[in-house]
């Protein structure tokens, strides 16, 4: 995955989701890297591996718009359950896909995935992985570039890559940037990306969209 194409740490996905509801002692979540609160870098175990924490996943949504929650409220009157991911069973059950059987409405056996993740094409209900990943609400989920960008009033258009005669990108700021030594921090990579922006004329940039449409 490109850095173009990074979610937010709890954007829905369900490559990973359990079919059932977990124990609690192990309840599901996002693994994700743990930071320091007051610093923002990155907390480290002693052998100098990263430590991993983990989050919960957003709320999915209904068609009509309603929230669906993916793990049972803290005041659940089941205490097993309480904040407990519910798994996709219960969830896709909450949806109508399935019955408490995990039979679709064709009376078809549901498993949590095709063999191998390789669904038949043009099925989209062949499994409860897939069903999941054909919902608007994960299918469309915004990267974390576009979430960052609209905050600032910023439109994104995403352009072909690579193809130096459609993406002016290309033509312009990526024939300077290769001017410049070797980022080899994430420093370098920041403080050159910047000094290529300043060196690049908008009225070049310009000319270049205008010719890539």
């Amino acid at each position: 995955m490109t850095t173009h194409q990074k979610c937010a740490e709890d954007t829905l996905c369900a490559r990973y989701m359990p079919k059932n509801v977990p124990k609690p002692s192990s309840n599901w979540g996002i693994k994700v890297s743990e930071h320091n609160p007051a610093t923002s870098k990155l907390v480290y175990h002693p052998d100098r591996t990263v430590r991993k924490i983990k989050i919960r996943m957003r709320d999915a949504q209904f068609e009509d718009g309603r929230p669906q929650p993916l793990y049972y409220p803290m005041d659940d009157p089941n205490p097993d359950l309480q904040g407990v991911f519910k798994g996709m069973e219960v969830i896709l059950q909450e949806w109508g896909f399935m019955d408490s059987d995990s039979h679709n409405s064709k009376g078809k056996k549901l498993f949590a995935q095709c063999n191998k993740f390789k669904c038949t094409p043009g099925e989209t209900k062949c499994c409860m992985h897939w069903i999941l990943y054909n919902q608007p609400d994960f299918a469309q989920a915004e990267f974390l570039l576009e979430t960052l960008c609209q905050g600032q009033g910023v439109e994104v258009i995403f352009l072909p890559k690579f193809h130096h005669e459609l993406n002016f990108i290309e033509q312009c700021t990526k024939s300077v940037y290769q001017t410049y030594l070797p980022s080899l921090c994430e420093e370098d990579l920041e403080n050159n990306t910047l000094k290529m922006h300043a060196e690049v004329p908008i009225h070049m940039i310009r000319k270049f969209s205008i010719q890539s449409q």
